[in-house]
């Protein structure tokens, strides 16, 4: 589909005809209506000069779907939180003769594909391929919809959360190697401490002043290093709890609920890990995803799991219950024993429920009281669970070359001399950045033992090295990151450097090659072990 933009004064039938020398096509135009109404349809009683005629067609907004009018859409959408609003519509004032309506339609594809005219060549009657097409993309529009609410939805909520931090400040000392115990220590032990306190992180052995960079990286490794404490297990991405009592009364289960939401409180990223399903569930939700049983990480249950799942015949049935009959029973599902074709589905689900959710409800339940005791984290998630679903289960929603172009604000120089080279600099960064984005980016490094190992550097590594933080944190940064220039001394070497708390990093202007600029990045990221360190 092609945009047939700066074509003023070309009309549809000059696209529709000719073959820019090289073949003919479909033509397919989004319309623009501009009605002019004859004064034969104006209703008796209006004059002329008394009328105002809608210049445009009526545009529905994706996030309140109210109908607006295309010349207020743009402005109405910067400021939509999903309720209507009918300040935008016309006013009962002055009479109005709007544009002709849209046909009805059945459903949200069909609403948009009615807005397409279409030119065609007399043979070319259908086009299946364009119509997918058109139709995943309208789905994206719908996805993308439901993502912006929800998204809109959690900012509400969690800025309501964010109030009941409190200005008085706690000084807190970690070591790196033992960011949980550090974590640990202070909730635990350390006098005056409150969730609530502004934290001040002090890491050991290292020069930072805490102005937001080391508390973004602590948290970031704090939540990180949750996943190694013993009360997860699963694949990545897709964790679900131990059953251990032993760990559940020391109450380390509680200790992982704390300090997420202690994370999440203080702007830091929450903990989306948890398997899909295990959300649904603790959410009191019935879980509509599509699971495995390789999801499953104990061989013994999965071999289990796995033979009802291979059972494909009522010949085999007797034999998948002889098998597996007992240890089914033993974990909750008698019904194994009146297993048939039609419910063989049911119970696998079954199962699969009591080893990743009833089989370890009080290591969850645990967890949850930790969530809740600052400041009911888990209280607000369980009433409203589908916008702070993306805290705690992964989602589909990765770094991207432009989503991290977009938190940078560049300053450039007003001289002239100093902004080409700034250009040349800009352009070997994002040259990086596309490369960390696509996976073109490593380098070779020495280990302690005499042997090299080759080390990716990705987009999360950069956003660390800029922020303190893997990932853009719920909320949001407070700015953007400031991407200032300095120039390069004789005989110095032209390291960047990045400042996490006033989130800004500063290059050096006047490199023009990549592969130069890209190795100097990747030593500053690899090279830098902590605050004021290389």
């Amino acid at each position: 589909m092609v945009q047939l933009c700066g074509f003023q004064g070309l009309s549809l039938w000059f696209f529709a005809s000719a073959s820019f020398g090289l073949f003919r096509s479909s033509v397919y135009t989004g319309p623009k209506v501009r009605n002019r109404v004859p004064e034969s349809r104006y209703p008796s009683g209006i004059r002329t000069e008394d009328v105002s005629v809608v210049d445009d067609t009526l545009q529905e907004c994706f996030i309140c779907h109210v109908e607006i009018p295309e010349t207020k859409l743009k402005q109405h959408r910067e400021s939509c939180n999903g309720k209507r609003d009918d300040s935008a519509l016309p006013g009962p004032s002055t009479p109005v003769i709007s544009a002709p309506q849209r046909l009805p339609t059945s459903g949200p594809v069909d609403r948009y594909v009615a807005d397409y005219i279409d030119l065609l060549e007399p043979d070319d009657s259908s086009d299946d391929e364009l119509q997918h097409v058109i139709e995943d993309s309208l789905k994206d529009i719908d996805n993308n919809r439901d993502d912006t609410i929800l998204e809109a939805r959690m900012q509400e909520k969690l800025g309501q959360y964010h109030l009941l931090r409190e200005e008085e400040k706690f000084h807190v000392v970690v070591r790196r190697r033992k960011i949980l115990k550090c974590a640990a220590d202070a909730i635990n032990s350390q006098a005056g401490f409150s969730f609530f306190k502004d934290p001040v992180i002090c890491f050991s052995g290292e020069e930072a002043v805490d102005l937001g960079g080391p508390r973004r990286e602590f948290f970031t490794l704090a939540t990180q290093q949750l996943s190694h404490l013993g009360i997860f297990e699963g694949k990545t991405g897709k964790l679900y709890f131990t059953h251990d009592i032993v760990v559940l009364e020391k109450g380390l289960y509680r200790l992982a609920g704390q300090i997420i939401a202690w994370s999440i409180l203080h702007g830091g990223p929450g903990f989306p890990t948890l398997h899909p399903w295990l959300y649904s569930m603790m959410c009191d939700n019935k879980p509509s995803e599509e699971f495995s049983t390789e999801d499953v990480t104990d061989s013994d249950v999965m071999g289990h799991l796995q033979k009802i799942e291979n059972c494909s015949s009522e010949a085999l049935l007797e034999d998948t219950i002889t098998m597996v009959g007992d240890w089914a029973a033993n974990n909750g599902c008698p019904a194994i024993y009146s297993m048939s074709m039609a419910n063989k589905e049911d119970i696998l689900q079954t199962l699969f429920k009591q080893h990743i959710y009833y089989r370890c409800k009080s290591e969850i339940d645990d967890f949850k009281r930790g969530l809740d005791s600052v400041g009911k984290l888990w209280s607000m998630i369980h009433e409203d669970p589908a916008p702070f679903r993306c805290l705690l289960v992964m989602c589909d929603h990765p770094l991207t070359f432009s989503s991290v172009k977009k938190l940078f604000h560049i300053r450039w120089s007003e001289n002239c001399a100093h902004r080409d080279k700034e250009e040349e600099t800009i352009y070997c960064w994002e040259e990086f950045l596309r490369k960390a984005w696509t996976g073109d980016c490593s380098q070779d490094i020495e280990l302690d033992d005499g042997t090299t190992d080759n080390i990716k550097i990705e987009l999360h590594h950069i956003l660390r090295f800029c922020t303190g933080a893997d990932g853009i944190p719920p909320t949001g940064f407070h700015k953007q990151i400031d991407m200032e220039f300095f120039s390069v001394r004789d005989g110095t070497k032209p390291l960047p450097i990045a400042s996490t708390c006033g989130l800004e990093l500063h290059l050096p202007r006047g490199v023009e090659d990549t592969k130069f600029f890209a190795d100097m990045m990747m030593e500053a990221i690899l090279c830098s072990p902590g605050f004021g360190k290389m």
